[in-house]
């Protein structure tokens, strides 16, 4: 993740991914419990995995069509970053 920012903003970026985690882990057994006493014991599982495909999608879309998202630069940079495209 830090190779993805300039290196100004890798504090930040860290930072970022810190207070996303840290609430995660707060929220996701809350909202499991919830589901689970109100729906059953399928629907955890379930809302795991429709969470898991929107993910999925947004990155498909963000890294093979990433010219609604970013410049050309920024384009080349991750597709060779992911290994889509050889480096000359």
């Amino acid at each position: 993740m830090t190779k993805a920012v300039a290196p100004q903003e890798v504090g930040g970026i860290l930072g970022l991914s810190t207070a996303v985690e840290s609430s995660t882990r707060i929220i996701a057994p809350l909202l499991g419990g919830v589901l689970l006493q109100q729906i059953g014991t399928w629907a955890p599982g379930a809302f795991g995995a429709v969470v898991m495909v929107g993910v999925s999608i947004f990155v498909f879309i963000t890294i093979y069509k990433p010219d609604r998202f970013h410049t050309e630069t920024e384009q080349t940079c991750t597709r060779s970053r992911f290994g889509l495209i050889n480096k000359p």
